[in-house]
């Protein structure tokens, strides 16, 4: 079972929010080529608790042609797909963006940068800057090149009012031949809702308690 590497931000009896929790890191993997069912990813959270918000982070993350990929996390029931064939100019046709990953990327519904511009601002065969970007997905692009994918599809927000606990699956698939890549891990951060928070925070104060 995985752990938590950490506890971010400060808890406090009167009822003050975590940042989140982040749990990790899952195995990291080869990405195989023009593969649309790619590899996956698993963290298992142990604890239980109402979900608020996500963020995911996608470690040493090294991939030419990011126009190739796509990248899905999955709760139960409910699968988001968060990058998708980055710079592709409608839902079904194009390449996509020529630039490359090489680094560590966080994927956050609430960031404010799109991950798109960034790709077109470098050009071909250079290394998107990594950083935080917002969730988006090139299926839904619309008339202009990039329309959707230079949008906010709030994609991690559908995990709102989930339990934490259990499996959280990360799926990163190739879709195109000619080019590879890998990541060495991921991590999950979840934020609870207060009284979640309460909750685990006093079970906190037991565990130190008891030491």
């Amino acid at each position: 079972m995985k752990k938590i590497l950490a506890l971010s931000a400060t808890l406090a009896l009167s009822g003050t929010a975590l940042a989140g929790a982040v749990y990790g890191p899952g195995a990291g993997a080869a990405i195989p080529d023009n593969a649309p069912a790619g590899v996956t990813s698993v963290i298992n959270v142990p604890d239980s608790y109402t979900v608020t918000d996500v963020n995911v982070t996608i470690n040493g993350l090294t991939h030419t042609w990011v126009g190739d990929i796509v990248a899905t996390l999955t709760k139960g029931a409910v699968t988001r797909t968060f990058v998708s064939r980055i710079g592709r100019t409608s839902p079904t046709t194009g390449v996509g963006d020529s630039s490359d990953f090489n680094g560590s990327y966080t994927f956050d519904s609430d960031s404010a940068n799109s991950i798109f511009a960034a790709a077109a601002a470098v050009g071909g065969a250079v290394a998107v800057a990594p950083g935080t970007y917002f969730t988006s997905d090139s299926a839904t692009a619309g008339a202009a090149p990039n329309q959707a994918g230079n949008v906010n599809n709030l994609a991690f927000n559908a995990f709102d009012g989930l339990d934490a606990a259990g499996d959280w699956t990360l799926t990163i698939s190739d879709n195109a031949s000619g080019d590879l890549g890998n990541f060495t891990g991921w991590t999950i951060e979840i934020a609870p809702e207060p009284t979640s928070l309460s909750l685990l925070g006093l079970a906190g104060l037991a565990l130190i308690r008891r030491r």
